[in-house]
């Protein structure tokens, strides 16, 4: 990515999969969200019942962020008024509970089993919307542009 391109960059959404160490040492744009409105970073979750269901292949990641309260501790958050998601500091992973994800189907014996990432799109959609605008319009003070909301 040129850095004229990094400069135009509210935050990157890297939705159900991870951000390795590797990832970070290769790319030193690669900057963990800290919170609801900081830009110039990479938003990273990935959705389980349990810590037992993470799947390597797409959850060993090295940074996490609630979608839900925007935090990177063990705070949990009310989703839905029926929806506990709290992030595990220690896998960076999103633990939900309230919510089953039967609804999605078990592909290969490996996603949708204890690892509901399928629902993502849909569970956590409200949150990731007004937060792809509170992030843009907090990108828009910072570079000072007068870019239509």
């Amino acid at each position: 990515m040129s850095e004229d391109t990094y400069d135009q960059l509210a935050a990157a959404y890297v939705l159900g999969y991870k951000v390795t160490p590797e990832d970070t040492v290769e790319c030193k744009r690669i900057k963990a969200a800290q919170g609801e409105v900081d830009t110039g970073v990479t938003i990273c979750y990935n959705t389980v019942k349990d810590v037992k269901y993470i799947q390597p292949v797409i959850a060993a990641t090295c940074m996490g962020i609630n979608p839900v309260n925007w935090r990177i501790d063990a705070t949990p958050a009310t989703l839905h008024d029926t929806i506990t998601v709290t992030l595990s500091p220690e896998y960076h992973v999103l633990v939900v509970s309230g919510y089953s994800g039967s609804e999605y189907p078990a592909y290969k014996n490996f996603l949708n089993v204890g690892d509901i990432h399928s629902c993502e799109p849909w569970l956590y959609s409200e949150c990731l919307a007004k937060n792809i605008r509170a992030r843009a319009q907090e990108w828009r003070k910072g570079n000072n542009k007068n870019i239509p909301q």
